[in-house]
């Protein structure tokens, strides 16, 4: 550990910088400045200046250590006789003067060295000053200088850190051999690195350490300088903790998508269950503008821009509305987008949770549709003549692109299939099934076994009543007879070419729906 000059020291450098003398003549303590150190600066400042010690006593090792480092004699005060024929000796061996260039030399040396060491004693004060821990290790990690601050950190005296390596000072021996192999790697790369260390395992310190070199360039050890993070570390790690804890909610949530986005309306961030139901993975999602789920419709009037407005100007934005997957398909949602605010309250992005309400929807169109028919059916004395506007409704809904609707007539002394309705056929297709017997076709045989016959694509594909739907490109097929009072009156078939199959609840409401389609007045068969 470096020791700044003393005020004797420096006021005995001052002296001899500030004129030439022929001899030094001292006594072996020299005010509060001992012999021996006034010797070494002498030999340092002005080496060519004779040095001669007077003293009441001097030891033997004394006296030959002082010979050894360069005083000229010792005199002893009871022997004072010898002090004359000292002096003259002295004189005699002192050198001559000093040529002017060389004076020259020999004071600009002077004025660096005093710039050095007044340099060194303000970094001197600083490195004790500073709270921050500033500690130098030599190459084999020994720790040769460590500031107050440093001990402080260690809780150690100067004697108990001072020549000692992390094996001997940090509590965890894995701790200590992290830290001596990042050392050994700055000093073998030379290159400055930021380094994260807990030397009590407790607190927490980011600092930098430098390698430092000789005058060849050598590494010969480092120097480190660290604060303590252990109050920001526990923060971090905190918000990482619920960080997690929100992110595992939000990925628990997977009838739910939730994402957020920028205030210019940017997705940055994306769950599994947005991916679930928008059919966009995160990579895919992330970057991209919001305004991607919206129908072209809503984009058109900048429903996406006025839902951020909304939430940022009023708190929140909420609606239900249809939005847009990937795959180009729609969905009803139940929407909420609120503002993301730091702790001052100023907004820094938002969050967008919906929900898939497809089904209520669909249930309570189809509610409501049950609702219109029936309705309209009470209001009018020809059920039939509503056939169109019905399927009308329901191919908006079904996805459907066509309908024939038969009616049980007696032909050549037989009740026959007569096709009364039909929408989305060629008259040419119309004319091929005007009359179908009990059994034939796809509705002969809804009309002979009396009950609802559903297909899907592949269902349609191996059925044998088939042929004539297949030929005109259907891919989903509902047929229902027509009966009051278990008698029947005829049959409503409706079909798709879109579409591979009907769900349950479509099945079920194709089924209410032609509840509602008949007559008392058909007399029944």
């Amino acid at each position: 550990m470096s020791i700044a000059p003393s005020r004797e020291s420096f006021q005995f450098i001052a002296a001899l910088d500030a004129d030439r003398f022929d001899l030094i003549l001292a006594t072996y303590q020299v005010s509060d400045l001992e012999g021996m150190a006034a010797l070494d600066l002498a030999r340092h400042h002005c080496p060519e200046t004779p040095f001669l010690f007077v003293a009441d006593g001097l030891g033997e090792e004394v006296a030959i250590a002082a010979l050894k480092r360069g005083a000229i004699d010792y005199v002893l005060k009871q022997n004072l006789d010898r002090l004359v024929p000292a002096i003259q000796q002295a004189l005699q061996h002192a050198p001559k003067p000093i040529e002017p260039a060389e004076q020259f030399f020999i004071s600009e040396r002077k004025r660096i060295e005093e710039e050095l060491r007044q340099k060194t004693a303000i970094l001197d004060v600083i490195n004790e000053s500073v709270p921050t821990p500033i500690f130098v290790k030599d190459r084999q990690g020994r720790i040769i200088y460590a500031n107050p601050a440093t001990l402080q950190v260690l809780g150690k005296s100067a004697s108990e850190v001072i020549g000692y390596c992390d094996s001997d000072l940090y509590p965890n021996p894995d701790d200590a051999a992290q830290v001596m192999d990042n050392d050994r790697r700055i000093m073998e790369s030379g290159q400055m690195e930021v380094v994260e260390e807990s030397p009590d395992g407790v607190r927490t310190f980011l600092g930098m350490k430098v390698p430092y070199r000789n005058e060849r360039g050598e590494v010969i050890g480092l120097i480190g300088i660290s604060n303590d993070i252990s109050d920001r570390k526990q923060a971090e790690e905190a918000l990482q903790e619920n960080e997690a804890r929100l992110r595992l909610i939000i990925e628990s949530a997977k009838d739910y998508a939730i994402f957020t986005l920028d205030l210019n309306g940017i997705i940055d961030s994306w769950n599994s269950g947005a991916e679930r139901l928008l059919g966009y993975s995160e990579a895919e999602a992330i970057g991209c503008e919001g305004q991607m789920i919206f129908t072209p419709e809503d984009n058109a009037v900048g429903q996406s821009q006025w839902e951020i407005h909304t939430a940022l100007t009023q708190g929140r934005a909420e609606n239900e509305r249809w939005h847009v997957r990937q795959d180009r398909s729609r969905f009803w949602a139940s929407g909420l987008m609120m503002p993301l605010v730091d702790e001052a309250g100023h907004p820094q992005g938002l969050v967008k949770i919906l929900q898939d309400k497809t089904a209520q929807k669909q249930a309570s169109d189809r509610l409501q549709l049950l609702y219109e028919t029936t309705s309209d059916l009470l209001a009018t004395d020809q059920p039939m003549a509503l056939m169109h506007n019905l399927f009308h409704r329901l191919a908006v809904q079904l996805d459907l692109q066509y309908y024939y609707n038969f009616m049980v007539e007696e032909k050549d002394n037989q009740w026959m299939l007569h096709l009364s309705n039909h929408a989305g056929i060629s008259e040419q297709a119309a004319r091929a099934i005007e009359w179908v017997k009990f059994g034939d076709h796809l509705c002969g045989l809804v009309a002979q076994e009396r009950r609802q016959i559903v297909l899907d694509r592949s269902e349609l594909a191996h059925h044998p009543n088939a042929q004539t739907l297949c030929a005109l490109g259907t891919t989903a097929y509902a047929g229902q007879p027509l009966l009051v009072r278990g008698k029947l009156l005829g049959t409503l078939s409706f079909a798709s070419c879109t579409r591979h199959h009907f769900t349950p609840a479509e099945i079920d409401l194709l089924q209410s729906t032609c509840d509602q389609v008949r007559s008392p007045s058909n007399e029944p068969i």
